[in-house]
């Protein structure tokens, strides 16, 4: 028993490193955003609109929530990685943050068009699309609605357990 709670424990560790390693990533990925934006320029039907900094805004949030999401997954980790704590009010309310910060990325996307962009020289970027409803994000998100209502669930049964003896 031990020693599966010793693998467990490494495999939680490998997972926090490579979620911060996808955290590093989303702030490149953001960095690379703004200055194709930048030195690209925006599709005409966008720059025509006059909403070209609201989309930059939206693109700049959109990115710092996937970082913000990785790195609230990256302290309930840590918890559970350190303390062996998986039902707390601490772990549901993670949980809850990373729910609702991934439907507050899916209302983003209903906000703005998808725009693709290309860093290569030469290249336009792309025509603006509608705005999207991003299915995976919403159902990702409903799901850890779930995992905060099964930790609360888990956390209450654990404290009656323990009024018990």
């Amino acid at each position: 028993m031990l020693d599966l709670a010793k693998q467990a424990s490494k495999l939680i560790r490998l997972l926090i490193v490579l979620c911060c390693v996808l955290t590093f990533g989303c702030l490149i990925n953001l960095i690379f955003d703004v200055s194709d934006m930048l030195s690209i320029g925006f599709p005409s039907n966008l720059e025509a609109s006059g909403n070209v900094w609201c989309y930059l805004i939206i693109t700049f949030c959109s990115d710092v929530l996937d970082a913000v999401v990785l790195v609230v997954f990256i302290s309930f980790a840590l918890v559970v990685a350190r303390k062996g704590e998986i039902f707390s009010k601490g772990q549901t309310y993670r949980l809850l943050v990373i729910a609702i910060l991934m439907l507050v990325q899916v209302a983003l996307g209903l906000l703005v068009p998808s725009i693709s962009l290309s860093s290569f020289q030469g290249y336009e970027a792309g025509a603006a699309v509608g705005p999207t409803l991003d299915l995976r994000q919403l159902s990702t998100s409903i799901m850890f609605f779930i995992f905060a209502a099964i930790s609360e669930y888990g956390r209450i049964l654990q404290e009656d357990s323990d009024n018990i003896l």
